[in-house]
């Protein structure tokens, strides 16, 4: 029996220290009796070892979760959608050959935080009359302002200019860095690519399915 409680002990204390480093207050020598005394006070150690674990893995897992819930609410927050079934503020008659020209405010939105990032998304129809050149492209704006990652445009080839009054489903996304807090003003604006264009505008055919998605990110 006391060969049995022996290496009992000695089983457990090799699994604990796989996990975590456990001192037991007696060791046990080959061929000397073990005590009661001595055993339940090893035992009591390791009770306490693992117990102590669990409340540190306890206490990591609350802190991942805290962590967690915090990284979700700082990935995306304050989301605004501007839509529009007409375009705003008409068309622009004339799209000079290589100068941005606003067509249109499309609406606002309020960023809260100073050091996030913001993502603009267009989806919809874009529209010109006629092109004398290659093309029109037109650009995302925040203040009148294009972005400074990269670009946030679309273009019309001048095959597509007229040829259907619904114009021609577009997509542009651009990150905005750098915004201040408060209202923000998103606004679509054209150029001519290689010689200039009328009528450009958006949502041509007044469809209820233009909008853009604003979402602030940190």
């Amino acid at each position: 029996m006391k060969h049995i409680l022996t290496l009992a002990v000695v089983l457990l204390l090799s699994s604990t220290q796989a996990f975590a480093a456990a001192a037991v207050p007696v060791t046990f020598t080959a061929g000397t009796p073990a005590k009661a005394a001595d055993v339940n006070a090893n035992f009591d150690a390791l009770v306490t070892a693992i117990n102590n674990n669990a409340a540190d893995i306890h206490t990591n897992l609350n802190s991942t979760m805290t962590n967690q819930t915090a990284i979700q609410q700082r990935t995306t927050h304050n989301p605004t959608v501007l839509q529009a079934t007409c375009p705003v503020g008409g068309a622009l008659a004339n799209v000079l050959n290589g100068t941005y020209t606003k067509i249109a405010d499309i609406g606002t939105f309020n960023k809260v935080s100073a050091t996030s990032n913001v993502e603009i998304r267009f989806e919809g129809r874009l529209y010109a009359g006629s092109i004398a050149g290659t093309g029109v492209t037109f650009e995302l704006t925040v203040d009148n302002v294009a972005t400074t990652n990269g670009w946030a445009r679309s273009t019309i080839k001048a095959a597509e200019a007229g040829v259907t009054s619904d114009g021609v489903q577009s997509s542009m996304t651009g990150i905005f860095s750098g915004l201040g807090v408060g209202l923000h003003t998103v606004s679509i604006q054209a150029s001519g690519v290689g010689g200039t264009a009328t009528n450009a505008m958006w949502n041509p055919g007044c469809f209820q399915s233009d909008q853009v998605i604003i979402k602030e990110i940190e």
